[in-house]
């Protein structure tokens, strides 16, 4: 069966999408021969992650009119005003045509073509469960997000999500059967994994040697920077010499986050670094007293499992799938209890034996699923899927 691995042009800058993608492929490249199925990736060739290199590529560069196109075509198929007679494949879906694909496997969110069988990819449908974040409900974003999902779940021949919490949120949002929906944990990023220790340094916008927490997201609303200034307050108020570092790119909330550091008068207390290298990162990882994970949303998260393959001990918020994906691994703290958020640093930071415990139990937790992991039970989803598809397909 010829099968196309289909990639999103995702940046580094991206965040955890980019990371799982990569990774992904770069685990695909090592695991691809030991299956019978012919594998090439699909891509915007315009912006070809580097990992998709290894392995054959298909071409899907398209311009953005014809994208806009195509979708609105859809649209009208599927509200019957668009009749099968007057139906047109779309450019990628007569490429995919040309190429023989049988089935379209995602390493990211959006099947580029819904003409073939796909394995859709769930990062997470948090529209759904918390509509009032910005990020989430304004500019149309709700609606977009959506008409996405409805379209792209409904349609899959398999749903690929990180934890049993993201299974029951897409079959309760979007009725999809639980028979076609598949439980494929986050891996542990691989250059975590695989950091030699000596990698890196702290950036030097880290303005003192005094210790820190540590924050890398990036300033979106639901990311939930302000409890964190607001619980340092807390800890410096009471005698505690902690610093805060944020990484991360601006995503419309950084002002408000810095509003709040000025407000509580902690402004030489919290560096913001903006974006930064996984060499850097790690270094970071390595220095701080811990890493805090406040998001308000999931179900799962990756810079968790980053802080426990590099030693970190970690501090994450208490949302629904925190407990699936973090175990006993973590201190978990009701999300936006400010209060909490300072005595659970302060235990951490002072408690070395506690502190030690979580690292412990944090570096076997990032050893029970990698990439390669994740692909190769992947690969027992498209046997699966190959076993019927093989009733229509081309010899």
């Amino acid at each position: 069966m010829r099968v196309a691995v289909s990639v999103g042009a995702l940046r580094p800058e991206t965040g955890g999408g980019y990371t799982i993608q990569d990774d992904l492929l770069a685990a695909l490249a090592k695991v691809a021969p030991t299956s019978e199925h012919d594998f090439v990736v699909v891509a915007d060739t315009r912006a070809l992650p580097a990992a998709a290199q290894s392995l054959p590529v298909i071409d899907l560069s398209v311009s953005r009119a014809a994208s806009q196109r195509r979708a609105a075509a859809g649209r009208l198929r599927e509200a019957g005003l668009l009749g099968r007679a007057r139906w047109r494949p779309s450019a990628a879906d007569r490429v995919l045509q040309r190429q023989g694909i049988d089935l379209l496997w995602c390493f990211n969110p959006g099947a580029p073509s819904r003409e073939l069988p796909y394995i859709a990819m769930v990062w997470d449908v948090q529209h759904r469960r918390d509509p009032f974040w910005p990020e989430l409900a304004q500019a149309g974003e709700w609606a977009r997000r959506e008409r996405f999902w409805s379209e792209e779940l409904r349609r899959a021949a398999r749903v690929v999500v990180g934890t049993a919490t993201g299974a029951s949120e897409v079959e309760r949002y979007f009725g999809v059967e639980p028979a076609a929906i598949r439980v494929l944990p986050h891996p542990t990023p691989g250059f975590a994994l695989s950091a030699p220790p000596e990698a890196g340094s702290v950036p030097s916008a880290v303005r003192t040697s005094s210790p820190f927490i540590l924050y890398p997201a990036q300033y979106w609303a639901h990311k939930n920077h302000v409890t964190l200034v607001r619980a340092l307050a807390r800890i410096r108020a009471r005698g505690g010499d902690l610093r805060l570092v944020f990484t991360g790119s601006d995503k419309g909330n950084r002002a408000r986050v810095e509003d709040e550091v000025t407000r509580l008068g902690l402004t030489d207390h919290v560096d913001h670094l903006g974006f930064v290298t996984n060499d850097e990162l790690v270094a970071l990882y390595r220095s701080a007293v811990a890493m805090t994970y406040a998001s308000a949303c999931g179900p799962e998260n990756l810079p968790p499992l980053e802080a426990f393959a590099l030693g970190c001990p970690v501090i994450a918020s208490d949302i629904p799938g925190a407990r699936e994906q973090l175990g006993d691994a973590a201190e978990l703290v009701r999300t936006t209890d400010e209060a909490a958020w300072a005595d659970a640093i302060e235990r951490v930071w002072r408690d070395q034996r506690r502190a030690r415990a979580l690292v412990r139990r944090g570096r076997t937790r990032a050893q029970r699923w990698t990439a390669e992991d994740w692909v190769r039970d992947g690969l027992g989803i498209v046997d699966e899927l190959g076993e019927v598809i093989s009733l229509w397909r081309r010899a």
